[in-house]
């Protein structure tokens, strides 16, 4: 019998006038993920208030196994793109799905 996957639902709080430099990052990370086996299995975007400074979106996402998460957050690629990262998105939180 196939082990589950190790599913995670992550919940990103996004400055809006970065909402360009976010879909690059996300298209970057997706990739990096795939090299570990990740996926992202569902994208919701939760626009709130339009007018706000922030909006939510929440990934369910998908590894192997523990150890090819683990190494996907290590990965340096992912590092490449960590200035990206930490101008687009204000916060990340992730549970156990």
């Amino acid at each position: 019998m196939e082990e589950p996957r190790l599913t995670l639902i992550v919940t990103l709080t996004v400055r809006r006038d970065a909402t360009s430099d976010f879909d690059l990052f996300e298209r970057h990370a997706a990739a990096i993920m795939s090299g570990h086996g990740g996926r992202i299995e569902q994208v919701v975007r939760l626009d709130g208030d339009e007018s706000g400074a922030t909006f939510r979106e929440v990934h369910t996402v998908s590894f192997p196994d523990e150890p090819s998460f683990h190494a996907y957050r290590n990965d340096p690629a992912l590092g490449d793109w960590k200035d990206l990262r930490e101008r687009t998105i204000l916060h990340t939180e992730f549970v156990r799905a």
